[in-house]
């Protein structure tokens, strides 16, 4: 092995084994290997590159004779062991899922699929996840926490397939014309093609677009071979759509060709019963009424109490430079009595400019308040500029995003949410597990989020938002009361009727 940099890459990389234990000699310079190259054809290297060599061959090839594939060839496609032990797979009585995660990026919706990961009955259910293979250290993380019984799929590479296939896939994707993956029979060719490079002849009995976003993913499922489909609506999916973001629509094409294939998944499922009804009422011209259906999302209870429970000056302070960001320096000195705090995509549909500017309402009266917001997104420019023209530097916090926001909660005293429209957020659920009072305005779906008799709806409006405040300010929202475990099990249930699986039982 010719290694020149290997004390940089050993520091920076690591070794899976020691340089003195490789089967072979290990030289760093190009006249070193070229006399060693010449020791090999003379026949002259050490005695102890063979004797490593041997050593390695039967840690990891004790059986390699030459003949292995001529042998898997005898018994896969001939039936004949040949004196080989063939184990049979193990077929058991559990109904098969498969649950595309999308991007599996650090966001609600993966959050959300990892708390369903860790309540079903995998006694009942073999579980499968699919996602795009993407190994960045946030995605990687999300794939730590997958419940062990689940199995992992990564989608590696791109689609097979002739270039006029691919230019008429683009071609109908341009015209947001997806459903011609059936109707054409080269583009479902490529599909069915694109199935079996992932799976195989694998069947599963119920396939789920839990992402609900996604074209290929909407499209790939709709190409498993017997199972019954179902796909996830996180939002107000026709406000998703229509959804601007410095002045254009992203979401806009790629939705309105998912809708198109709506009839043809055996269940539409909203995450929460309102949420249904706004869907079903704005997407009456791509799918009946009864294929809408809706499973809450479900709340990590105890990864949420873990996580506020670790001391903010250990979740804020950097462990490679030791220094903490300004605003937790802030939250853990209390300069402000009241520390009022959302969680969320720094994105238009979350309006939080509505909530800095009814703060900013707030705190004109009461200089000894604080508003901390935790994400990031596409407006993260344009809101520190406001927060800038309206005097409030050092009031209002920006933090980015936070791997650990329930610590952040856990030092504030008030959640608030100023979105235009939503799901079913979990970072209500979240709020109240800590134990933070709960004050949101007023969306399609916000009845489901929060239980009557807790927390405060105020209207979607600047000065309701700020009188609403100045209502906590006041006490008169108490701490609510959220039984996380409750609602856990009652959801996952919903969860097995949404995809056709009746119950667990």
């Amino acid at each position: 092995s010719d290694l020149p940099d290997i004390e940089d890459y050993a520091g920076h990389r690591g070794l899976y084994f020691e340089p003195s234990e490789w089967p072979g000699p290990v030289v760093t310079t190009v006249e070193d290997l070229a006399a060693e190259i010449a020791k090999l054809a003379a026949g002259t290297q050490d005695h102890s590159i063979a004797k490593n060599y041997a050593s390695m061959r039967q840690r990891f090839s004790a059986h390699e004779d030459g003949a292995a594939t001529s042998r898997v060839i005898d018994v896969v496609f001939r039936k004949k062991p040949g004196g080989q032990i063939v184990y049979g797979t193990t077929k058991t009585a559990r109904r098969t899922v498969l649950i595309n995660a999308g991007r599996f990026a650090p966001n609600g919706i993966s959050s959300s699929l990892l708390n369903l990961l860790d309540q079903i009955d995998h006694s009942l259910f073999d579980v499968s996840i699919i996602f795009t293979s993407r190994r960045t250290a946030l995605i990687l993380n999300n794939q730590r926490q997958v419940h062990p019984s689940v199995r992992q799929f990564a989608r590696v590479g791109g689609m097979n397939g002739s270039k006029f296939a691919h230019l008429l896939r683009r071609f109908t994707e341009a015209r947001a014309d997806l459903r011609s993956h059936a109707s054409n029979p080269t583009l479902r060719q490529l599909w069915d093609d694109e199935w079996t490079r992932l799976f195989g002849s694998t069947t599963f009995d119920f396939c789920i677009d839990f992402s609900g976003y996604g074209g290929l993913w909407a499209v790939l499922m709709l190409h498993a071979p017997g199972a019954t489909r179902s796909i996830w609506m996180h939002n107000d999916m026709v406000a998703d759509s229509n959804r601007e973001v410095n002045g254009k629509r992203p979401q806009r094409r790629t939705l309105r060709g998912i809708f198109t294939l709506y009839q043809e998944y055996d269940h539409l499922v909203s995450v929460s019963p309102a949420l249904a009804r706004v869907n079903a009422q704005a997407l009456s011209k791509y799918a009946p009424a009864e294929k809408f259906e809706s499973s809450d999302n479900l709340v990590s209870v105890r990864r949420v109490r873990e996580n506020a429970a670790v001391p903010l000056d250990i979740a804020t302070t950097d462990e490679v430079t030791g220094e903490r960001p300004d605003w937790a320096e802030d939250l853990l000195n209390r300069r402000a009595p009241k520390t009022f705090m959302t969680v969320g995509r720094i994105s238009p549909e979350k309006n939080h400019e509505r909530l800095i500017r009814a703060f900013a309402l707030v705190h004109r009266d009461d200089p000894n308040t604080r508003l901390v917001i935790v994400g990031t997104g596409p407006l993260l420019g344009y809101l520190q500029d406001l927060v800038v023209e309206l005097d409030l530097a050092g009031a209002v916090w920006l933090t980015g995003h936070q791997v650990n926001p329930h610590a952040v909660m856990a030092a504030a005293d008030c959640f608030v949410m100023s979105s235009n429209y939503e799901g079913q957020p979990m970072v209500i659920f979240e709020a109240m597990l800590v134990g933070l009072p709960v004050l949101t305005v007023d969306f399609g779906s916000v009845s489901d989020a929060l239980p009557e008799g807790t927390g405060l709806i105020v209207e979607a409006t600047v000065d309701a938002l700020a009188a609403g405040m100045r209502r906590v300010l006041a006490g008169d929202i108490p701490a609510p009361g959220f039984d996380g475990d409750a609602h856990n099990a009652q959801a996952v249930e919903q969860f097995y009727r949404a995809i056709g699986a009746d119950s667990a039982n």
